[in-house]
């Protein structure tokens, strides 16, 4: 429970917010100096896919032992995230794997559903990443930026994930007060 009393503020912040949108804003793209922003719906959309699909997948495999190694280390870009305990400050470039923009969620109760699930599934593995052993978190899983990550890692990679976007959260909000 411990890994999770650290998501779990910021996860239910999300999920909270979904509170504050209806259906046009929620699907709205925005202009930015740079082009056109993400709506709110897509960024929703990103985080839950990201944590369901590749960060929570990768928590498994590394307690699973499946799809990694025990050899290999943190990139440049992983240690220095992980040893500020967050994403950089500043935009970074990514890969293109990376790059695709997320799907625009058709309704708010989907991303609200998915919310949900994070946050239940963020709980029970929680519960297993705590029973690791060292020798346990030994096992890693690549990490196309940040190199070779265990179960915690990963694990704690998702709530740094969500703090990151909160600022673009906020951009998109202000911009839609705006509007």
């Amino acid at each position: 429970m411990k890994y999770y009393k650290r998501f779990e503020p910021i996860g239910k912040y999300w999920l909270e917010q979904l509170s504050c949108y209806n259906e046009a804003p929620f699907q709205k793209k925005l202009m930015e100096k740079r082009g056109t922003s993400w709506s709110i719906g897509q960024l929703y959309e990103h985080l839950t896919t990201t944590t369901l699909e590749k960060q929570l997948k990768a928590v498994n495999d590394c307690i699973e032992q499946q799809n990694g190694d025990t050899k290999g280390y943190k990139s440049f870009w992983g240690l220095l995230t992980f040893s500020f305990g967050k994403y950089l400050p500043f935009r970074q470039k990514l890969d293109e794997h990376h790059q695709v923009k997320p799907v625009q969620p058709k309704e708010i109760m989907d991303v609200r559903n998915a919310s949900i699930k994070v946050l239940k599934e963020m709980n029970e593995y929680s519960q297993k990443i705590e029973k690791l052993s060292k020798e346990d978190l030994k096992y890693k899983v690549k990490h196309p930026k940040f190199g070779m990550l265990n179960a915690k890692e990963w694990y704690t990679l998702v709530s740094m994930h969500y703090q990151h976007h909160l600022k673009q959260k906020y951009k998109i909000d202000n911009m839609l007060m705006q509007h």
